[in-house]
């Protein structure tokens, strides 16, 4: 695209498009009824702190943006339009990816509407910028999540991304490798799941290290742990509804970091061991403040928490 400021507006889902028909808009009052929006909305510091990438919103205009601490030059990478912006990330030190959503009706299973989730990855140094995970073969047409990141590959050109894959009955949930400049999602490199399965967890050096998977009908729950090609299951339990929610690994990388919300808004921590399963907390636990967030790289490992209040 050269020099010329790419518009997501006319690669904006171009597949999902095709699949779906938008849903006729109800008379509600106007968002800006109920207060004004943010001018910066997001905003993230690169991985090698020499620039800041964030959201200008100005009027019914939305433009990625991204400004060079050195020479505090700021320049427009891309301008949002047709859809709604959602956050920015960086993968490595020259890609930003844009997380985005249209609201869309479902016309596979008949609901009335479902967020269609995805992201853009914008190169800093062309300006190019392509959909994720816009050619993989066998995509699930109806699923939302597809701007998630599980983990990066260390030279900074690929990501891995889980997505539904097969059938509409029964797809399996597996690990993509996408490359950053064509948006493709190679089948080389991935991590199948199953039907069932839930969430991965891959470390700093773009091994697999996790699978959690738990199944509504059956009510089983379990977390498998990668060596390589091979898995073995850790923990299960047999549970209504999922028992952990997998967030990271510990700084050693022999435990996995999960947490038991048990019904609550805020976390308990505990450290699995990946050798047997065997649990360790509740960890990072203190008496007068709840554990609201934890705080980890593109390694997965986490390396503090927040705390929930004015005065954590």
């Amino acid at each position: 695209m050269g020099d010329t400021m790419p518009r997501l507006t006319h690669i904006a889902f171009a597949c999902a498009a095709a699949l779906v028909a938008i849903a006729p808009a109800a008379a509600k009052p106007p968002l800006e009824a109920f207060g004004e929006f943010p001018e910066v909305p997001s905003m993230q510091l690169s991985p090698d702190g020499e620039c800041v990438a964030y959201l200008l919103r100005r009027g019914e205009v939305e433009q990625l943006m991204v400004i060079d601490l050195k020479t505090k030059k700021q320049k427009a990478l891309a301008t949002v339009t047709d859809f709604k912006a959602q956050g920015i990330s960086f993968a490595g030190p020259n890609h930003v990816l844009l997380h985005a959503s249209v609201t869309r009706r479902n016309v596979y299973y008949l609901t009335d509407k479902f967020e269609h989730t995805g992201a853009f990855a914008v190169n800093l140094e062309t300006k190019k910028a392509v959909r994720l995970l816009r050619r993989a073969n066998s995509l699930h047409p109806a699923q939302t999540g597809l701007g998630i990141v599980d983990g990066m590959d260390p030279g900074g050109k690929h990501i891995f991304m889980p997505a539904y894959i097969g059938e509409l009955r029964d797809p399996t949930y597996n690990l993509l490798r996408v490359n950053l400049d064509t948006g493709d999602g190679a089948s080389a490199g991935r991590k199948e799941g199953s039907s069932t399965t839930r969430d991965w967890i891959v470390n700093g050096r773009r091994q697999v290290v996790a699978r959690e998977d738990w199944s509504d009908r059956t009510n089983r729950y379990s977390i498998r742990a990668y060596d390589g090609d091979t898995s073995r299951e850790i923990f299960s339990r047999d549970e209504p509804r999922r028992v952990f929610n997998l967030l990271g690994l510990s700084v050693d990388e022999k435990s996995l970091i999960v947490a038991d919300m048990n019904g609550s808004e805020f976390y308990n921590l505990f450290e699995m061991s990946l050798a047997d399963g065997s649990l360790k907390g509740p960890v990072l636990k203190r008496t007068d403040a709840d554990v609201e967030s934890v705080i980890t790289g593109r390694d997965n490992i986490v390396r503090g928490v927040r705390y929930a209040g004015m005065v954590p």
